[in-house]
């Protein structure tokens, strides 16, 4: 897949665990999650994201209602990990 890559505070995300800016964790966006008011199967699933020549690996735990298909929101720690979070959104694979 590839997408949009933003990020935002973390807290208790939409798979029903709470996480911190440290954890390098993703919010799926709408479309590929699905119902937004379940568990979805992307749940604690690890994804890698690669962007600008590095690779990461990330663990699927909450919801990005404004993100477009193949868009991810990152951890603030995760976002860091690839760029400086002065750029705002960058696009990456995953």
């Amino acid at each position: 897949y590839s997408g949009r890559a933003s990020y935002f505070d973390v807290g208790l995300g939409a798979c029903g665990i709470r996480n911190s800016n440290s954890d390098f964790i993703v919010a799926m966006n709408e479309a590929q999650y699905g119902d937004m008011g379940a568990v979805s199967s992307w749940c604690f699933q690890t994804i890698t994201i690669s962007y600008g020549g590095k690779s990461h690996t990330a663990e699927v735990t909450d919801a990005c209602p404004g993100c477009p298909y193949g868009g991810l929101d990152m951890s603030p720690a995760l976002f860091n990990y690839f760029a400086n979070p002065d750029v705002g959104i960058f696009y990456m694979t995953w």
